[in-house]
């Protein structure tokens, strides 16, 4: 990480966070911005390796700058430091992009381990967020379901035409719906590898099985096939 740039409204959030970053990845650079003005010019003239981010900033909405980013640098990796932990908008933030969610209310020590485990591959997204995030999914599929649940569900092939067979989600294991989800949102495999704490092989398996048993072979058909069963 050469290029780093700290998003927060917070002086200490950002010392305390520069300090971390400055130990863990030794940049060439540190670029520290308070509100959203100030980050937007930043990121028109750098593509950061790596961006920590707040959501609330006094000008506006961080996750705003989140396709700003990834516009100038693709690979910019995207770490949401924030005080909310609500699902709907971790599960927003992952879906528009971000690849790690940590809470400012966490230890150094908490934090400085997930910085180090991104070095290896291992999203930084904490425990409790993992768990807001599942229980955010399971209410939205309560909310969602269907108002008569003896109705079948439509199989959809991997042409994207509703079948004449029924797809029961008892087909899919609980992992596999709770990927299905994941995936219909937006998320990638490593993502989701991040968020359900395992690894990116197990995901793939996962995934392979769900696209076997619903007979579809595209991310869109998979976001089709999880409207369709009650899961988004």
């Amino acid at each position: 990480m050469r290029t780093i740039l700290l998003v927060d409204d917070h002086d200490q959030a950002r010392k305390r966070m520069r300090a971390l970053v400055e130990e863990v990845f030794k940049p060439q650079r540190v670029v520290e911005s308070a509100t959203l003005y100030e980050a937007s010019r930043h990121i028109a003239q750098t593509g950061f390796d790596l961006v920590v981010l707040d959501l609330s900033l006094p000008d506006g909405d961080g996750e705003s700058l989140i396709a700003s980013i990834l516009a100038k640098n693709s690979n910019s990796y995207i770490v949401i430091s924030s005080v909310h932990d609500e699902g709907m908008r971790l599960v927003k933030a992952l879906s528009l992009g971000a690849r790690g969610y940590l809470l400012k209310d966490q230890s150094i020590d908490t934090i400085r381990s997930a910085l180090q485990g991104m070095q290896v591959g291992i999203p930084p997204i904490s425990a409790s967020v993992t768990r807001r995030i599942l229980e955010y999914l399971r209410q939205s599929n309560i909310e969602n379901k269907p108002s008569n649940p003896s109705a079948p569900a439509r199989s959809i092939t991997a042409s994207g035409s509703a079948d004449a067979s029924v797809t029961d989600k008892n087909q899919l294991t609980p992992r596999e719906a709770e990927i299905l989800t994941l995936l219909a949102r937006g998320l990638n495999r490593p993502d989701i590898a991040g968020i359900l704490n395992i690894s990116k092989h197990t995901v793939a398996t996962h995934v392979t099985n769900v696209y076997s048993k619903l007979s579809i072979s595209t991310r869109s058909e998979a976001a089709m096939s999880a409207r369709d069963l009650g899961l988004t």
